[in-house]
C-alpha cells in the first residue's frame, strides 16, 4: 500500500434502520441511482456504498464539497411520497489528510485506511441530520482553493469543538454551506450543544427511542418537543391507544419526541411508520402549543396523507395497545376535550369537506 492524500466524505441516512424490506429495495433501486445519477460529471477517484453508508474520495477539495451539497439537495427535495418511503435525511462528514490506498485482499478493488478515513467515520454520526460537517483541515484546504474568488460558491462556519465518540477525543468542527445559504446562527449554536450535552450523558449518539426513554425517565427533556401526526384518509383519522395512561392520556393520535437538531417533519413520518406500518406525508402544520395542558410539553400538529397502501397493524405492542383508523366525529369523541382546538376544527372541517 503507498501514502496519498485525498479528501474523504462519509454519508449516512437518519431513518433507514427502520425501513421495511420493500423500502430498503426502493432505497437500493431507485435512492442510490438518484444518487450515481446526481454526482455524475464530478471527478470521483474512489466511491463505495454499503446498506446506507456512502464514502466518496476526490483528490480535489472543491469536488467532494460539491459531492456533499448534491447529497443534501437530493434528499431535501426528493419525492418520498411517490415513492411510498418515509422522508429521510443524511448526515454527511468531510476529511482532509493522508491515507492509504491499495488493493483489496478479498476483492482486488481499491480500498483505502489510516486515521484520515476514521476520523471521518467518526465526525458522521454526530454530524445532525441535514447538514454537512468538515474537519479544519478540509475547511482550510477549501478556504485556499476559494482564495481570491470575488463571488465564492461554499461558505464555511465554525461549530467549535466536538466530542467524537468512541473515544477518539475532540476536534474543531466547520460547516459546510451554499455562499447564499444563510449562516449558522446562534440558534443553530445552542442546539448543537444541547445535542451534544445529551449524546454525553448517554456516552453516545442519541438517535433512538431507547435514548429518548432514558432521557424522559431521568426528567431530561423537558426543553423539547412533541411532534403529532394528524393522518387523515379520506373522512377516517388514525388514533393509537396507550398502554401507559399515566398522563391522562387513552385515544391520541400517532406522536414522538423530537431532539435538538432533528426534522419535525422526519420525526412525526418516522413514528407513523413505525407505530402503524404505513407511509405518510406531511401535507401542513396545524397547529402549536407551548404548554400542552396535561402533558406540559411543548407540541406540534402535522396533517399528514398516506401513500397507497393504508393498511395498518400496531407497529409497538410495547406502548399501544391498538392502532386503528376511525370516523372523524368518533376521533373527536374519543379525544374529547384534551383535543387541541385548532385540530378540532381542522377535522370539523375536513368532514364538512370532504362530505
Amino acid at each position: 500500500m503507498k501514502w496519498s492524500t485525498a479528501n474523504i466524505l462519509f454519508a449516512d441516512v437518519k431513518g433507514y434502520s427502520a425501513l421495511k424490506d420493500t423500502h430498503m429495495k426502493t432505497f437500493a433501486e431507485v435512492i442510490l441511482l438518484a444518487i450515481a445519477k446526481r454526482l455524475y460529471g464530478i471527478s470521483i477517484k474512489h466511491a463505495n456504498t454499503w446498506g446506507d453508508g456512502i464514502v466518496i474520495v476526490c483528490d480535489k477539495i472543491e469536488d467532494v464539497c460539491e459531492s456533499a451539497v448534491h447529497l443534501k439537495d437530493l434528499f431535501q427535495g426528493f419525492n418520498w411520497k411517490r415513492h411510498d418511503l418515509p422522508k429521510l435525511d443524511i448526515r454527511i462528514s468531510i476529511h482532509h489528510g493522508e491515507y492509504l490506498e491499495g488493493d483489496d485482499a478479498f476483492t482486488g478493488r481499491p480500498t483505502f485506511c489510516g486515521r484520515t478515513v476514521v476520523t471521518a467515520a467518526r465526525i458522521e454520526p454526530v454530524t445532525p441530520p441535514g447538514k454537512i460537517w468538515m474537519t479544519v483541515q478540509a475547511a482550510n484546504m477549501l478556504k485556499q482553493h476559494m482564495n481570491g474568488e470575488d463571488n465564492p460558491y461554499f461558505a464555511i462556519d465554525s461549530v467549535g469543538e466536538i466530542k467524537l465518540p468512541k473515544k477518539y477525543g475532540s476536534i474543531e468542527i466547520c460547516t459546510l454551506r451554499r455562499f447564499s445559504e444563510p449562516p449558522l446562527s446562534d440558534q443553530d449554536l445552542k442546539e448543537i450543544r444541547e445535542a451534544e450535552r445529551m449524546r454525553l450523558k448517554l456516552g453516545g449518539v442519541v438517535d433512538r427511542d431507547s435514548d429518548i426513554r432514558e432521557l424522559v425517565s431521568g426528567n431530561q427533556i423537558e426543553s423539547y418537543g412533541i411532534v403529532i401526526g394528524v393522518v387523515v384518509n379520506r373522512r377516517e383519522v388514525l388514533l393509537v391507544k396507550r398502554r401507559d395512561r399515566s398522563e391522562g392520556l387513552d385515544w391520541m393520535f400517532p406522536s414522538g419526541k423530537k431532539w435538538p437538531n432533528q426534522d419535525e417533519i422526519s420525526v412525526i413520518e418516522k413514528e407513523v411508520l413505525e407505530e402503524a406500518g404505513i407511509t405518510c406525508g406531511v401535507m401542513r402544520k396545524i397547529a402549536q402549543v407551548e404548554d400542552h395542558p396535561k402533558t406540559h410539553f411543548r407540541c406540534s400538529y402535522f396533517h399528514l396523507e398516506p401513500g397507497e397502501n393504508t393498511t395498518i397493524v400496531n407497529g409497538d405492542t410495547r406502548e399501544n395497545e391498538e392502532v386503528k383508523w376511525v370516523s372523524i366525529p368518533e376521533a373527536l369523541a374519543k379525544i374529547g376535550s384534551d383535543i387541541n382546538p385548532d385540530v378540532a376544527r381542522f377535522l370539523t372541517k375536513f368532514a364538512t369537506d370532504s362530505a
